[in-house]
């Protein structure tokens, strides 16, 4: 004569049942939050690209152009300055899209609150206007910038240096111009960009001048 099942094996085999599934779910939960976490980490990168592909685009076409410096030392002063937050310099556009001539340009990373950014922790303001005047570098007065915010996904900072081997945050050297520009992760000092400056035309020795 057949029995059917017994109470303890339906209990057995539904408490199985709820295992599988429970496995099944957990397996399925990690495998979302992987793709998750993958999809952000993708989207890290392209705003990293775009980010450095900005600022590299800009430095390609720095004019490394100095004025006179105090009449008291006659040390001439090159339009450049750069600290871990921000850098100013002066920037040839070609002409597409904006108008061709000479721009003063001013990248700054600014931090900023999470919640109010989409979840990225800050920005990179890129400013500039056009410069007729080399006397007017940094100047506060004169045609007012023009500004575009670029999210970064994490905290970052500029580095410059002779060599790429040598960056330091600040560069304190009046009278030249760096050779490399970094941008670098404040939280690992990972090289985020590392790119060249155009080399500054050296200086014209007097009695060459009076030879010619």
């Amino acid at each position: 004569m057949r029995r059917g099942f017994t109470l303890a094996e339906l209990l057995i085999a539904l408490a199985l049942t709820a295992l599988a599934i429970a496995i099944m779910s957990e397996g399925v939960r990690r495998t979302i939050e992987f793709q998750e976490r993958l999809e952000t980490v993708r989207n890290e990168r392209d705003t990293l690209l775009a980010v450095a592909g900005a600022i590299r685009s800009r430095i390609e076409h720095l004019v490394p152009a100095v004025r006179p410096g105090d009449p008291a030392d006659a040390s001439p002063q090159a339009l450049f300055s750069g600290d871990a937050r921000s850098m100013t310099f002066i920037a040839a556009d070609p002409g597409y899209p904006s108008r061709a001539g000479l721009y003063e340009y001013r990248l700054e990373l600014i931090a900023t609150d999470d919640d109010t950014n989409n979840g990225n922790t800050g920005v990179l303001r890129l400013s500039r206007r056009p410069i007729a005047n080399l006397a007017d570098f940094s100047a506060a007065t004169g045609t007012a910038f023009q500004s575009w915010d670029l999210p970064l996904p994490g905290e970052l900072a500029f580095r410059y240096g002779r060599s790429p081997s040598q960056l330091q945050p600040d560069w304190t050297e009046a009278a030249g111009f760096p050779g490399f520009v970094a941008m670098v992760s404040e939280t690992a000092d990972l090289p985020v960009m590392l790119t060249s400056l155009p080399r500054q035309a050296p200086a014209q020795d007097p009695d060459m001048e009076a030879r010619q």
